[in-house]
């Protein structure tokens, strides 16, 4: 057993700085576990999903895709004189594309051999460009609706540029082409965001609040009594209630005689639309 020299002011000094230092490991310890706590927080508050409340790095800068080239040209349109005296509707889907949710649709629309268009965002796109892709190549439209999902009559000219660029960037690297046609979040827009626009901005006619509801006897209701021909109807592919009413919308609309179109195919027969030209249907 060590015994401690009979001075007790030298002894006294050691214990003295073990004190010191058993306390700043305390602190130490204490700190690093509330901030683990506020980072575990900070995660449960910023899930991935849903798109609009995507969080987006810090930096503000979109993540780096790599270079993939597209896996069939864009698919050529259809015959616009055949339009002519037909019942037109045009079938749109917001906020995608969803890992799930996206693939089950362009199945079901491909047994049903309907062409729809889509409104999606980069920071989805960017983590499944292939769904993107896939969609292009069974003629579907795949258009701009920003990159992380803000008001656009809310930001600064530069992010309201940057929002639009480069989403429209990384569709045209996905799909082979820039994008014809943009939607706002929220349908929000001015005349600046107008004026930055190189293609229309797509509204719509007849929206069902699926997002809102998330039921699918509501969507499927809402949206056979508002169609019209002309009309443009708003769905988002992000909700498994959205995807069972369109599964039934499709086959009804259908049995009342309408053809199903793009953005494009819509605006080809009925009139074109300028530059930030908003355009809600075309009668």
């Amino acid at each position: 057993m060590r015994v401690l020299p009979k001075v007790e002011p030298l002894a006294k000094k050691p214990l003295r700085g073990k004190a010191i230092a058993l306390c700043v490991l305390v602190v130490c310890v204490v700190f690093s576990a509330g901030a683990l706590a506020v980072t575990m927080s900070s995660r449960a508050e910023h899930p991935t999903q849903p798109p609009s409340s995507q969080s987006e790095p810090e930096s503000g800068e979109p993540e780096t895709l790599p270079v993939i080239a597209p896996t069939a040209p864009p698919p050529t349109t259809r015959d616009i004189a055949a339009l002519e005296g037909k019942k037109l509707v045009a079938l749109t889907f917001d906020d995608g594309p969803h890992p799930t949710l996206t693939p089950q649709l362009l199945d079901f629309l491909q047994e049903q051999d309907v062409r729809v268009t889509f409104f999606i965002l980069g920071c989805n796109a960017v983590n499944l460009p292939d769904i993107p892709r896939r969609a292009a190549a069974e003629g579907h439209q795949v258009c701009n609706h920003t990159y992380y999902h803000k008001d656009l009559t809310k930001v600064t000219a530069e992010r309201l540029t940057k929002e639009i660029e480069d989403t429209a960037a990384l569709i045209e690297e996905l799909t082979g082409s820039r994008p014809t046609a943009m939607r706002p979040p929220f349908g929000a827009q001015n005349s600046a965001v107008q004026a930055v626009l190189d293609t229309p901005l797509i509204l719509w006619s007849v929206d069902p609040y699926d997002w809102s509801t998330r039921n699918a006897d509501k969507t499927y209701q809402r949206i056979m009594e508002g169609a019209h021909d002309g009309a443009i109807l708003l769905l988002h592919d992000y909700y498994p209630e959205t995807i069972e009413a369109a599964k039934r919308i499709i086959p009804a609309l259908k049995a009342q005689g309408y053809t199903f179109v793009t953005v494009d195919e819509l605006l080809a027969a009925r009139g074109e639309a300028g530059p930030g030209e908003v355009v809600r249907q075309r009668l």
